[in-house]
């Protein structure tokens, strides 16, 4: 094996251990918070390590579930204050326009100096955006530290 080649496929597979080491999933923040599973019964454990929360749960639980969140705001109403807990998800949209032209610009002898003047063959190009748009994909409720309702978004 040539040494680029091992270097290459070292470089690959420590990467890759980064990743996954990185990958925040209920084991790994269980195991990270022990004392917030301490006192539930273990079908109550279960339902938390596979990603589910109900009502009553709290904070701590829910952050083993569901990780912590992307954005907590204050909720006052006329029954007391709350916290809500928002979790974001992305969705991604491709936009191909038409191409556009590009026209380098050219300065001298132009009676409006500055302004894009086709002088050779110009450069066409497709412009292509994507666009990633953040919407609430999982939301929970909290009052007087319990879990008072949750949504979640079915995309």
């Amino acid at each position: 094996m040539k040494p680029s080649s091992a270097l290459w496929f070292l470089t690959i597979a420590a990467t890759a251990a980064f990743v996954a080491g990185c990958a925040s999933n209920p084991e790994s923040r269980a195991a990270a918070a022990p004392y917030a599973l301490a006192g539930i019964v273990e079908t109550e454990r279960q339902r938390v390590l596979d990603g589910q929360i109900a009502i009553g749960d709290t904070p701590e639980v829910v952050e083993i579930a569901w990780g912590r969140p992307d954005r907590k705001t204050r909720v006052v109403r006329g029954e007391g204050e709350s916290q809500k807990w928002v979790y974001l998800g992305y969705e991604g949209e491709i936009i191909d326009t038409f191409p556009r032209y590009h026209f380098p610009p050219r300065y001298h002898n132009h009676p409006h100096p500055g302004r894009y003047v086709l002088t050779r063959h110009p450069f066409v190009y497709p412009e292509i955006y994507i666009v990633r748009r953040p919407y609430a994909r999982q939301t929970v409720e909290f009052r007087e530290g319990r879990v008072a309702g949750f949504e979640t978004d079915e995309r």
